[in-house]
């Protein structure tokens, strides 16, 4: 991708003719070699080699941020993995302090019903040194209250470290106000890169952050940037799936705007008569005469079959 950079070539070239007739362009090129190239005339060979380029950007681009989409979520599966495997594997410990505690709650009940001393009641199951050392142990084992897995995401961390700032720099985001927070928080990121700087600013960008990563972010030493970090290019992907981010010359992550025609265009067609009216309700009441004709239509001919 630095590469294609390199060519400065504008990605929004790739604007000017029809995106099908792009790759069609494309393809050709992909198709054709050196002594073929020749061949064409000066104007249609530049015009090749630009597409082909200009394609094979966009490609790269989908494919990085969908490698990085799948990356994400074998992080996730990991973490969660680990979670459950480190349950399973305390379970018997887990189930043996429920046991243990089930029998102390029935002797409590029993010693308040009958008025006796429940320190006594405990006493008659374990020594009380014994009780207070299966409660240290409990709570060894407990988890946290939300019983998530989120906390071990940053166990991964490192891999994630190891392109994550290429990434960030690599690609143009655009995005509306809903994630103007989330593009704030990215370009703190690039900063942060740049100076080599570990420690995240008490006041960087936080509104996109839920609940769920809250606890974990926002620590009493202040912002823990493993979890900042991982947030930040988690929040990312969900907001490219759902429109609300985009990149600059990818296909499948673009703005919702250029699967429109652009405004001059739509203008100038309209200018000159659409091919339909633009009235919705004069539309539909002529779609539905049409088909009244239609229906008329098939109803003779199975009558005259």
């Amino acid at each position: 991708m630095t590469f294609i950079r390199q060519l400065h070539i504008p990605i929004e070239w790739a604007r000017r003719i029809h995106q099908n007739r792009l790759v069609q362009i494309a393809r050709e090129g992909a198709g054709t070699d050196a002594a073929h190239l020749r061949s064409f005339s000066l104007e249609r060979r530049y015009a090749t080699l630009v597409a082909t380029v200009l394609d094979t950007a966009t490609i790269l681009i989908d494919e990085t941020l969908e490698m990085h989409e799948r990356f994400l979520g074998k992080l996730f599966n990991k973490a969660q993995r680990k979670h459950l495997a480190s349950f399973q594997e305390q379970g018997k410990a887990i189930n043996d302090k429920v046991r243990l505690y089930a029998l102390v709650g029935q002797a409590l009940i029993e010693a308040k019903q009958s008025a006796a001393d429940p320190f006594s009641e405990i006493e008659k199951l374990m020594t009380w040194e014994a009780f207070e050392t299966s409660v240290v142990e409990a709570a060894k084992l407990a988890r946290p209250e939300e019983f998530d897995h989120l906390a071990l995401v940053t166990q991964s961390y490192p891999q994630l470290r190891r392109y994550a700032p290429q990434l960030l720099e690599a690609f143009e985001f655009q995005s509306t106000s809903a994630t103007e927070e989330l593009l704030q928080a990215v370009a703190l990121l690039r900063e942060l890169n740049f100076k080599n700087a570990r420690r995240v600013p008490d006041n960087a960008p936080s509104g996109f952050i839920r609940p769920r990563w809250q606890k974990h972010v926002f620590t009493s030493e202040g912002i823990d940037r493993r979890f900042y970090e991982t947030c930040v290019l988690s929040e990312l992907g969900k907001s490219l799936r759902a429109g609300d981010l985009w990149v600059v010359g990818s296909r499948r992550y673009k703005d919702f705007e250029e699967y429109l025609l652009p405004p001059e265009v739509y203008r100038a067609i309209k200018l000159s008569g659409l091919a339909v009216d633009a009235d919705c309700s004069t539309y539909l009441q002529q779609r539905s005469e049409q088909l009244d004709v239609e229906l008329l239509r098939v109803d003779r001919l199975a009558k005259s079959g």
